[in-house]
C-alpha cells in the first residue's frame, strides 16, 4: 500500500480540485454540522471514508481515494466561513505531505531495531497522533540494527527521527543528524503525547 500512496499522492497534489470536487464541498458544508467537520478533518485518510454520515456522499460524487477524501475535507474546514467552493475550482488542494517517523527499541533478547512508518497525510499532528497511539498497526518497516546494547535499557523505546517531504523536522541525535528535540513536531508534546504508546508485539 505504501508503495501505491508513494505514487498516488504527488499526483494528487499536482490535481487541480474539479467542479464535482467542488460540490462536493458544498454539499458537506452544507449538510453537516462543523463539529462533524471538525472530527473528519482530525481523521486520517484510512479512516475518513468510513463514516456512516460521511461515505454515502463520497460514492454519490464518485471520489474513490482516501487521501483526495482528506485533501477536500481539509479543504472544507479550513474555510468554515464559506457555503460554497465553485471558486476552488482550477486551485491545488492542500497538500499531503510524506511523513517518516522512526522509533528504536530493544528487545527483551537484547536485540536493537529500528521500525519506521511511512504515510501521507494533510495534516502532521493527526498522522502523528494515530502512528503514536498505534505504532504497530500501521505495519512499519523493521530494520535490526545490533545487538548487546550497553546505552539502551532492556524493553526500552523511544522516537529518534521524524521526517516530512524527505526533511528531518526532529531528531534526537541517533541516526546523524543534529539533535533537535524541542519543537512543535515533537510527538511526546503533542495533544496525544503522553508517554510512548503501546509496546512492540511479542516477536518482533
Amino acid at each position: 500500500m505504501a508503495s501505491q500512496e508513494d505514487a498516488k499522492a504527488p499526483e494528487l497534489n499536482k490535481q487541480p480540485i474539479t467542479i464535482i470536487e467542488a460540490k462536493f464541498m458544498t454539499k458537506v458544508k452544507q449538510k453537516f454540522d462543523s463539529s462533524l467537520i471538525t472530527k473528519w478533518a482530525a481523521m486520517t485518510h484510512y479512516n475518513i471514508d468510513n463514516g456512516p454520515e460521511l461515505k454515502p456522499f463520497i460514492k454519490a460524487f464518485g471520489i474513490d481515494n482516501g487521501m483526495r477524501v482528506s485533501q477536500l475535507i481539509n479543504l472544507v474546514w479550513d474555510n468554515m466561513d464559506l457555503e460554497e467552493f465553485s471558486s476552488f475550482v482550477g486551485e491545488l488542494p492542500p497538500k499531503l505531505q510524506h511523513i517518516l517517523i522512526t522509533r528504536e527499541y530493544l528487545e527483551m533478547i537484547e536485540s536493537v531495531n529500528r521500525a519506521t512508518v511511512s504515510t501521507w497525510g494533510v495534516d502532521y499532528e493527526t498522522y502523528a497522533c494515530d502512528i503514536h497511539d498505534n505504532f504497530w498497526d500501521w505495519d512499519p518497516e523493521i530494520n535490526h540494527l545490533h545487538d548487546d546494547s550497553m546505552d539502551v535499557v532492556e524493553g526500552s523505546q523511544r522516537y529518534v527521527n521524524i521526517a516530512i517531504d524527505g526533511n528531518t523536522v526532529w531528531d534526537d541525535g541517533t541516526m546523524g543528524d543534529p539533535e533537535n528535540k524541542d519543537n512543535e513536531y515533537d510527538i511526546d508534546n503533542l495533544s496525544c503525547g503522553k508517554g510512548l504508546g503501546e509496546l512492540p508485539p511479542p516477536g518482533f
